[in-house]
């Protein structure tokens, strides 16, 4: 299989665990992939907190609200999620957990930043 078609098997893999968690839903205009309303209150506040926005800070943020919707949304124990995130700071490429996440955060990049261009336009 070439980079490509396991590139967009990967994207695909992600976007349905991220349409199971309910992070993401489609939207009723455009055919476009929203933050679902619960995800995305939780990514304004983490946002809010930081004062000079990057690229990286903006996928920083992503990583964190999800570890916060985990918790708080999927009812994974507090403890979990906070040695999850120790554990995926510690070696996020080397462990598939990490790959995972990054997977994640990497489509839901994706689609803020597609939300954004699309504000402007």
């Amino acid at each position: 299989m070439s980079d490509s078609n396991e590139d967009r098997k990967d994207i695909e893999l992600a976007l349905d665990d991220l349409f199971s968690m309910e992070i993401i839903c489609p939207s009723s205009h455009y055919k476009q992939i929203l933050f679902s309303p619960s995800f995305f209150k939780i990514f304004m506040n983490v946002m809010s907190e930081s004062e000079d926005i990057s690229d990286e800070d903006i996928r920083k943020n992503l990583y964190f609200s999800i570890l916060i919707y985990m918790n708080q949304h999927l009812k994974f124990p507090k403890s979990f999620t906070i040695a999850l995130g120790n554990d995926l700071e510690k070696d996020f490429q080397g462990t598939e957990c990490g790959r995972l996440m990054l997977r994640y955060i990497n489509v839901l990049a994706n689609i803020y930043f597609q939300h954004e261009r699309d504000k402007k336009y």
